[in-house]
Order: C-alpha cells, then structure tokens, then sequence
C-alpha cells in the first residue's frame, strides 16, 4: 500500500534530508537526493539483463551491494528477481522503511559489518550463496583494499551469473592504479583511480569476463594529466580464466592465493547462464576472444547520456 503525502512528510527520516537518491516516496513527493549519472549508467545494464530468466535459468538470485536507500534494489525486484538480498555497510534502516513501504519491496537486508564480513553475515542470516547475479555499483573507489573486496564479492557469485560492476577510473592505457593522494581526483572519500585497462585485467583475473560498458567523463580536482571518469560494465562468471592468448600468467598463482577470500569449487554451477543482450553498436570484441575490449569500446561508443528518470525512482517505474 502506497504511503500518503502526509505520512512521508510527518516522517523524520523525510524531514532530516541527506539522502543519496531521489526517490518518489508517494504521489509528487521526492526525496531531494542527487542526480547521479553512475546510477543511470547501472540502471541501463539491469535492462539488458534476462532477471526473469525467460531465456532458462529461471529467475535471478540477486544480491545487491552498497544500495544507500535502494533504488537499484527495486528495481532488481521489480523486472522479476526470486529473491533481493541487499547490504550496505551503513545503517538506513528508516529510510529503508519508507522505500519498502512505497514501492511494496520485499528486499532483505544485511547491513552494519564491513564488506570483508558480509559472507559470514549472509550465511549467518540463512541466505544462501552464490547468487546467479551480484550488483556492485559505486563502492569500489571507496575502499581501501580493492582486490581483496572485490574477490569477496566475486565469491558470491556462480558460475554463469552476470556481476554488474561500476566504479571511478581513469581513461589512460597503464596498469598501475593511481591514488588519490591530497585529493587531486577528487576531495571526498576515494582511495583509488583505476585505469580502464587495469580494471578489465582485474575482473578477468576473478574469472569475469566484460560482456558491456557505459562510460561518463568527469572533471579531476587538479591538472593530473589524466582523463578521469566512470565505468559501468557488465560481467559474467565463467569456469576459467577469460585471459587472452599470450597470457601465461593469469591462473597461474590465484587458484592458492584466493583461498582467503573465495572457493571456486563453491561457484561451480549447473544452472543454464544468465541471459545478457549485449547487442549494441560500438562495443569492440577481443580478436582472441573473452568478451570486449572495455578501453577499445569506451572510445567507439559516446559518452553515457541518461534521462532525468534516469537518475531517480518514479514510483510507476518498472525498469
């Protein structure tokens, strides 16, 4: 049952402001939230994602990591998610009320412990892992370990499952990540710019190989020389290392060296994959094969360019 106007107004979690997103909480009333192009950019790759599971599998498993008030997180259960299972590291749980309340949003929630906890958590919880679709959307730049985060999502994960993955980096061919020191990328609380080509390296070292990207351009704080931005790509989890021909090194070491923080055996699946339409012009495809060239595509394709709606929640929204 949908909130009234005068109930979202008489809420104190509405009157205290600061939220993340904007959010339509009952008719003609918003959250003030702010208009983030990286949200829209996700948004667009759940779209092409088969949640349903018309194509086979059934419907998605979903975990989504680091909603604030969850505007991914309905959308997921909306376009025919089973079940939503949603963690953020922050305690929203009256703002999340209010969301569950409007949109009838069923989602679970683990909140509270830091992400390197969260396996635990959810098992503690009595959710069961992997899921066939991980969401990790604007997190990554905000910690301070992101190899060893990201594994730890990547071991939530089966064989099959599509991750969404979107986080700050810069637009240079290098394979050194470069540290926000004295805020030259930006003033808030980033730990690190990854280049493109560095990040693509990264996923498919977790055995991701990139199926999709959105890109967005953005200022930096100071002249570092460095284009900077955002990506938002869509992966899937495949039984091998999605590397390319002359690669001997990858899959070499990781099998030992993960063992802290993911067990590939656990992600093994029989499940039919994850249904993705990645049919669009301008993505550039490896010649050896393992998906796209996310570099080689964020220069063929235009720059993301979302619609207000985009970037907020309508409470008629379906996608």
């Amino acid at each position: 049952m949908l909130l009234t106007e005068e109930s979202v107004r008489a809420n104190p979690s509405f009157a205290a402001g600061g939220w993340y997103y904007s959010i339509e909480l009952a008719p003609g009333v918003w959250t003030k939230g702010e208009g983030y192009r990286n949200v829209a950019m996700t948004r667009d790759l759940i779209r092409r994602t088969d949640i349903a599971g018309s194509g086979g599998p059934g419907p998605a498993r979903c975990l989504d990591i680091g909603i604030m008030e969850g505007l991914l997180t309905v959308l997921l259960e909306r376009r025919g998610a089973a079940e939503v299972v949603a963690y953020d590291r922050l305690r929203l749980d009256e703002r999340l009320s209010l969301v569950r309340q409007a949109y009838g949003a069923k989602f679970k929630m683990v909140s509270g412990m830091k992400l390197a906890e969260l396996p635990r958590a959810l098992e503690s919880a009595g959710h069961r892992t992997p899921f066939d679709m991980v969401v990790f959307s604007g997190v990554l730049y905000h910690l301070f370990d992101p190899l060893g985060l990201l594994a730890v999502a990547r071991g939530l994960l089966r064989e099959g499952g599509i991750m969404l993955i979107e986080t700050v980096v810069t637009f240079d061919d290098s394979q050194s990540m470069h540290f926000n020191a004295k805020g030259r990328f930006y003033e808030g609380k980033n730990y690190w710019h990854i280049p493109v080509p560095l990040f693509e390296y990264l996923l498919r070292f977790m055995k991701l190989e990139p199926l999709d990207c959105n890109h967005v351009y953005t200022p930096t704080a100071s002249n570092t020389g460095l284009r900077a931005g955002r990506v938002a790509i869509a992966c899937r989890a495949t039984a091998d290392w999605p590397r390319e021909n002359d690669d001997l090194w990858m899959g070499q070491y990781p099998e030992r060296d993960y063992a802290d923080f993911l067990d590939w055996k656990k992600l093994r699946s029989d499940k039919l994959p994850v249904s993705y339409n990645a049919n669009r012009p301008g993505l550039v495809t490896r010649s050896s094969g393992g998906g796209i060239d996310v570099l080689a595509s964020t220069e063929s394709m235009p720059e993301f360019q979302p619609a207000d709606d985009d970037m907020r929640l309508r409470l008629d929204a379906q996608e």
